[in-house]
């Protein structure tokens, strides 16, 4: 819906929760529209997200105050 290559929340949520446990940090280094990021969030995880893509950044930033 965001990002024309943009991953599904369920699908990173599995991700990121069968790597990480609760408070430790998700680094996604191309973070395109946030997935992860939202999912990082609702697991309790801390996020570092990072895009060249400006707009990126903003979409990602909009949708985590939202969380």
């Amino acid at each position: 819906r965001f990002r024309d290559w943009g991953q599904s929340i369920a699908g990173m949520a599995q991700i990121v929760e069968r790597f990480t446990v609760e408070n430790e940090t998700v680094l996604d280094p191309f973070c395109g529209a946030g997935a992860t990021g939202v999912a990082a969030v609702r697991l309790g995880r801390l996020f570092i997200g990072v895009d060249i893509d400006a707009d990126a950044i903003r979409q990602t930033a909009e949708r985590l105050r939202e969380e």
